[in-house]
């Protein structure tokens, strides 16, 4: 069997760490120590486990992570070989049906596979011959290998050199069209492809492959693209990534302006062309700020209204933006409602309503601070040692939640809110992370709700209403005047995954999180 190097997965020639700089953490993808094939297993890897700030601090990376049977990371690498005198591709394809064999006549044959394909046909003992070509492209993936003889390693030590001078000549591509695209608040970014020089249009079809990166996309479309196997995946594990100590906040990042097309002096002396002042009036329409616009595109945020207003657009006014909760209508605010409903209270004096508050333990202080951003909260020390009290000073608010069904005081006096059916699950996710119970005994699965006897009620009547699933009889909790609800057995993760369904981890009570992931594993992807 004689093998030859077609392709492999090489850098998208517009990707250059000047070109990426300041779009997240694309430029990281640099710093990667191996071939340009291991610094993409090894960001794809980063990107999972939310370290891309590590890229290249560790050479045993790659191995380690194979070792362990995360291999889906090295699936973004494909290697391409011609093989010739030989019939055993024909049965590789039945072996593992991830990789994609064409049948040339006369003993020959064109043979692509990701190098998870390639280490899996190895580790059986099939086409050994390509090792020496797979490790010249990306060593670190197949350490688990011997190295050989002196004449394979020096065939390595060949090949590498050979593959070097071919990224450095790059062919000629319109790079513009190869830039990251923005749309809306998602980004995708090409980060390599494979393109074998082949007379066959119909084999170009079949063997090339590109790798992507997608920033800002949905979870709910990822559950999707990702029932699709002919692709391969890696994906930010929630499991993994602690967002319970992220620092600072997740805002979308501004879109890059375009570039200028205008031609006349005229027009090139303003600071903006008109194409430009419709892209900046078009962001700002999407909720961006002014102050976000003016110092993302270096002019004064009273630049960036001028030019909204001029392009018929309208200033949005602080002073007569709706308060968070004036109208439950997303499951975000049904979900911190469920939770004020909880653990959260109402305070009134002398029948005034004075302001809103939730109390936790200070180990999850981080989480309270990103509740709190979302409707203008700030932290103060609890009560109780070791506790921090989230408040939201105001009258208005008060009266709003009092109106939603939340009485001042403890709200376990609260009585069930009026919501539409398709936030009913935000609403109960809430609710139970503000004063729940997920249960971490492996013997005893359960699920347990507090509240008063109207309230356990309710959410007995919307659980089974939606999952046909049974609780044992509210109980009464004499010291605490109010009841609790409990769900068990193999009902716990049926609940967790409808409760959990689409819902962001990042508003998630850590401690909540992480026992419900631990009943479901399917949470984790």
């Amino acid at each position: 069997m004689h093998v030859e190097l077609l392709a492999h997965t090489r850098r998208n020639p517009a990707l250059t760490r000047e070109q990426v700089a300041g779009m997240s953490d694309l430029a990281t993808i640099f710093d990667g120590q191996g071939s340009y094939p291991e610094n993409l297993v090894e960001y794809a890897g980063r990107v999972c486990y939310k370290s891309t700030h590590r890229m290249g601090t560790a050479p045993e990376f790659i191995s380690a992570r194979v070792r362990e049977g995360h291999e889906d990371i090295i699936e973004h690498v494909v290697v391409t070989v011609r093989i010739r005198s030989s019939q055993e591709p024909l049965h590789w394809r039945t072996i593992n049906r991830h990789c994609e064999v064409s049948d040339l006549g006369s003993h020959e044959w064109i043979v692509s596979g990701n190098t998870r394909v390639w280490l899996d046909l190895f580790r059986r003992g099939i086409a050994l011959e390509a090792v020496p070509i797979l490790k010249a492209v990306a060593p670190a993936v197949f350490s688990e290998l011997p190295d050989g003889d002196a004449s394979q390693q020096a065939m390595i030590a060949e090949l590498r050199t050979k593959l070097a001078e071919t990224a450095a000549a790059a062919p000629i591509f319109d790079l513009q069209s190869l830039l990251p695209s923005h749309t809306g608040p998602m980004r995708v970014t090409l980060l390599g492809f494979t393109q074998p020089v082949l007379d066959d249009p119909e084999l170009l079809l079949h063997h090339g492959s590109a790798t992507f990166f997608f920033e800002g996309i949905s979870r709910a479309c990822t559950h999707q693209l990702v029932r699709h196997r002919l692709a391969s995946f890696s994906q930010e594990s929630q499991r993994y990534c602690k967002y319970d100590v992220l620092d600072g906040d997740l805002e979308l990042p501004v879109p890059a302006l375009p570039k200028a097309k205008a031609t006349n002096g005229q027009a090139m002396a303003a600071h903006f062309s008109p194409e430009q002042e419709q892209f900046i009036a078009n962001v700002y329409a999407r909720g961006f700020s002014c102050e976000a616009l003016g110092e993302a595109y270096d002019a004064h945020p009273a630049t960036i209204r001028s030019i909204v207003l001029r392009c018929g657009g309208q200033l949005r006014a602080h002073e007569n933006s709706a308060p968070f909760f004036a109208e439950i209508d997303t499951p975000l605010k049904a979900r911190v409602l469920g939770l004020i409903f909880a653990d959260g209270a109402a305070l009134a004096a002398e029948g005034e309503p004075l302001q809103t508050s939730i109390t936790q333990h200070t180990d999850y202080k981080e989480w309270l601070e990103r509740l709190g951003k979302l409707w203008g909260g700030h932290l103060v020390p609890g009560a109780r040692e070791s506790t921090v009290r989230l408040t939201i000073p105001g009258k208005q608010l008060v009266t709003m939640l009092t109106r939603l069904g939340s009485a001042p005081g403890k709200n376990l006096a609260a009585n069930p809110p009026g919501l539409p059916e398709q936030l009913v699950p935000a609403f109960l996710l809430g609710y139970l992370e503000g004063d729940g119970h997920i249960g971490r005994h492996p013997d005893n699965p359960a699920i347990t709700f507090t509240g008063t006897q109207e309230m356990v009620a309710w959410i007995r009547t919307q659980l089974h209403r939606a999952l046909q699933v049974e609780a044992e009889d509210p109980v009464r909790q004499p010291l605490e005047a109010c009841y609790q609800l409990t769900f068990g057995g193999d009902q716990v993760p049926r609940i967790l995954e409808w409760l959990y369904q689409d819902a962001p981890f990042y508003y998630a009570h850590p401690a909540r999180a992480a026992r419900a992931i631990a009943w479901s594993p399917r949470l984790a992807d």
